[in-house]
C-alpha cells in the first residue's frame, strides 16, 4: 500500500485562510484591548481617571428597551395569531439583562453622590 501525498486542495486552502483569519483578528483585538489598557493606566498614574463619576450610557437603556419591545411584538404576534411565539427567549434575556445593568449601574452612581444629589 502507497501512502498518499498531501493534496493540496480547496478545503485544505479554506481552512489554512480561515485560521490566518482567525489569529488576524486576535491579533487586532488583542492590539486594541493593549493599548486601551496602557492609556487607562496613563490617567490614572496622571490622577485625571474617576471611575466613580462614569454615568450609564444610555444606549444601553435603548437596546434593553428595544429588545423587550422585540420579544412583546413577538409575544403579541404569535398570541394574535394563535401559534407558538418564536425564539424570543434569548431577546427578552438580554433585554432585561442591559435594563438591569442600566438600573445598578444608575443607582451606584446616585449613590455614590456623583451627580450631586444624595442617594434615596
Amino acid at each position: 500500500m502507497r501512502p498518499v501525498p498531501l493534496q493540496i486542495g480547496e478545503g485544505i486552502v479554506v481552512l489554512v485562510g480561515m485560521g490566518l483569519l482567525f489569529v488576524a483578528v486576535l491579533a487586532l483585538v488583542s492590539i486594541f484591548a493593549y493599548t486601551e489598557h496602557r492609556k487607562e493606566m496613563a490617567l490614572i498614574e496622571s490622577g485625571q481617571y474617576a471611575a466613580e463619576n462614569v454615568q450609564p450610557a444610555p444606549w444601553v437603556l435603548a437596546v434593553g428597551l428595544l429588545l423587550l419591545a422585540v420579544v412583546l411584538a413577538d409575544v403579541v404576534r404569535a398570541a394574535w395569531a394563535g401559534t407558538v411565539p418564536g425564539d424570543g427567549l434569548t431577546s427578552a434575556a438580554l433585554g432585561l439583562a442591559a435594563l438591569a445593568y442600566y438600573w445598578f449601574r444608575r443607582r451606584g452612581t446616585r449613590d455614590s453622590g456623583a451627580d450631586g444629589e444624595t442617594g434615596d
